[in-house]
């Protein structure tokens, strides 16, 4: 059964799902050997030293752990296999990529407007390093602050969020059954559900620190803004 849902995977979802696994093997294979890829790959905080420009798109294709993983995967499957049949493979690598990467600067953005709310002196996208350390030295905020700059972002969520954009423009009113609680919903609620959600959860994390919400927000406004671009004829699908 998972061989023929292999096979008649469309060609985009099958590769990238091959990728994002063979990365995760990758990556804990070095580090049973000692070597850390995940703060070099990994998206850090850009006034952290650990940042590189490259991590935008690296972090996309990491993951925290095979839950995580197992989690991305399942929505990139289940979700991108049909839409890449009708949008076709090449705006298929386009949606997903466009939105991974606007996650992450949704991501970086939420994070710069925190900091920036909360005090902190940010000029040409570093903070300035003796308001930091007085900060720190005086408790000053240090919780947000030694949050924000230390964090680290990765996985694929707001490029699979872009997917799922892609899926309420065209098949809205499409049924899911949700896994918890199991009762099918439509996609058109479900989205709306989510987004709404990660916009709220990332000004009020509550018991759900640790994920970055505002990337999943900002990979499914880019994926919403890409497929509308992309509609022409305005038809829609049940």
């Amino acid at each position: 059964m998972l061989d023929q849902l292999f096979r008649n995977m469309p060609p985009v979802v099958k590769n990238l799902l091959i990728i994002n696994v063979l990365v995760f093997i990758v990556v804990r294979i070095a580090e049973w050997k000692g070597v850390d890829l995940v703060t070099l790959l990994a998206l850090n905080h850009y006034s952290n030293e650990g940042f590189y420009p490259f991590q935008y798109v690296t972090s996309m294709f990491l993951h925290y752990d095979l839950f995580h993983l197992f989690a991305n995967m399942l929505g990139l499957v289940s979700f991108g296999s049909n839409l890449e049949r009708f949008i076709g493979p090449k705006k298929m690598l386009i949606l997903y990529v466009v939105s991974g990467l606007a996650g992450n600067f949704f991501y970086h953005g939420f994070h710069m407007a925190e900091l920036w709310f909360f005090g902190e002196n940010i000029f040409n996208g570093t903070l300035d390093y003796e308001r930091f350390i007085y900060n720190l030295n005086n408790g000053d905020n240090v919780e947000l602050v030694s949050r924000i700059v230390m964090s680290k972002a990765l996985g694929a969520s707001g490029a699979v969020f872009g997917i799922f954009a892609g899926v309420y423009r065209y098949f809205p009113n499409t049924e899911v059954m949700l896994l918890f609680p199991p009762i099918p919903l439509k996609i058109k609620w479900l989205f709306a559900v989510l987004m709404i959600g990660s916009v709220v959860l990332s000004i009020y994390p509550f018991m759900m620190q640790g994920i970055a919400h505002m990337a999943h927000f900002g990979g499914g406004l880019a994926g919403l803004i890409l497929v509308e671009i992309w509609q022409k004829d305005k038809t829609t699908f049940y």
